[in-house]
Parts: C-alpha cells; sequence; structure tokens
C-alpha cells in the first residue's frame, strides 16, 4: 500500500469518529445506559446526583434536573454523550454512602489458625 493510501484510510477512520461523536451528543441515551444509571443514582446521595448531573449536562441542549423531576425522568432526557459522562463521575463516587468497613468475626478455628490462641 502507498503512503497516499494510509493518509486516505486515516482520514476515513477520523471522519467516521467525528460522525459517531457528533451523533452521540444529539442521540438519546440507550436503554442499557439508563438503566444503569438508575441502578447508580439509588446508591448516592440524591445531592451528589444533582451536582454530577447539573456538570454532565453542562455544554449541552439538556436542562438540569428540576426541583419535583424524578431521577428516573432526568436520566431519559440524556444524550449518550451525557448519559456516558454521568456514568463516569458517578462510578467513582458509588461506594460514598458506605460507612467504615468492619471486619468479619473469626470463628474459634480461624482464631487458632492466625494465631490468636
Amino acid at each position: 500500500m502507498s503512503t497516499k493510501d494510509d493518509d486516505d484510510h486515516g482520514a476515513y477512520e477520523a471522519l467516521g469518529r467525528r460522525r459517531r461523536v457528533a451523533e452521540a451528543r444529539v442521540e438519546l441515551a440507550t436503554d442499557k445506559q439508563i438503566r444503569y444509571l438508575i441502578a447508580l443514582a439509588s446508591k448516592v446521595k440524591r445531592d451528589r446526583f444533582d451536582a454530577e448531573f447539573s456538570k454532565a449536562v453542562r455544554g449541552t441542549g439538556v436542562a438540569p434536573r428540576g426541583p419535583e423531576e424524578t431521577t428516573q425522568a432526568a436520566v431519559r432526557r440524556l444524550t449518550k454523550a451525557a448519559a456516558s459522562k454521568l456514568v463516569a463521575a458517578l462510578v467513582g463516587s458509588e461506594h460514598s454512602n458506605e460507612g467504615p468497613k468492619i471486619e468479619p468475626v473469626l470463628c474459634c478455628q480461624e482464631r487458632k489458625l492466625k494465631g490468636f490462641w
């Protein structure tokens, strides 16, 4: 293959990638994204979800969440790109509501093996 063919192929791939990105900004989120976001939203506090939702929709045509709007209704309005941003932001804070880690209670046999007795 010549260098010109390689350049054409690279340009074609870049064009396709730009087209997919542009489509993701206007297409609504997929059902899979919506279900995953609803599950994530149930694991974080409402104010955390609202803050991340506002950040995710900033710069898009999607309005921020209304005061009386349910989480499910708000998530269904998201575009693919905004849903992806929101998932990335919430995954890091998914376990933020958990308290301190508690060590499991050891039975007698485990205590003997670990040298407690």
